[in-house]
């Protein structure tokens, strides 16, 4: 619903420095697809954690492949609105601005914060967060960013 993705630590696990946990987490997304299907939440869900483990292992087109297909079934299933949709545009925008394609991650950044304000309104503090790194990715696109 609205509260946003929350990454459940049976999904990914922990090893370590991700040890086992990458493959219990890749494991799970599998199974997830198999069983209740590739369209469904939960596969989605895992797909989203994934997507963040990938990220902080600096393995961003796994992330990226990750998060897109989350969005793709959250945006599916429950709408541009909700909270888990709005988180993965969020950190899509994340791993653009790492990977300093900044017009993607403007665009997903700014998707975000539309979607947390429908969802949750205009004072929410992710809003404001979304609308703050909008506006940064603006700057280097200007070239008045921080390089």
């Amino acid at each position: 619903g609205a509260g946003g993705v929350r990454e459940r630590g049976g999904v990914v696990g922990g090893g370590g420095e991700f040890g086992d946990g990458e493959a219990r987490g890749r494991d799970a997304g599998e199974s997830l697809r198999a069983g209740v299907g590739p369209d469904d939440v939960s596969t989605a869900t895992a797909l989203y954690n994934l997507g963040g483990l990938a990220k902080r292992q600096g393995k961003y087109d796994e992330a990226e492949r990750a998060y897109k297909e989350a969005l793709r079934v959250f945006v599916a299933k429950l709408g541009s609105t909700q909270g888990e949709t709005a988180d993965t545009h969020y950190q899509l925008g994340s791993l653009y601005r790492r990977k300093q394609e900044y017009q993607k991650a403007m665009d997903h950044f700014q998707e975000a914060a539309s979607a947390y304000e429908r969802t949750f309104g205009p004072s929410d503090r992710r809003v404001e967060e979304a609308t703050r790194r909008t506006k940064a990715m603006l700057r280097h696109l200007t070239g008045q960013g921080r390089r």
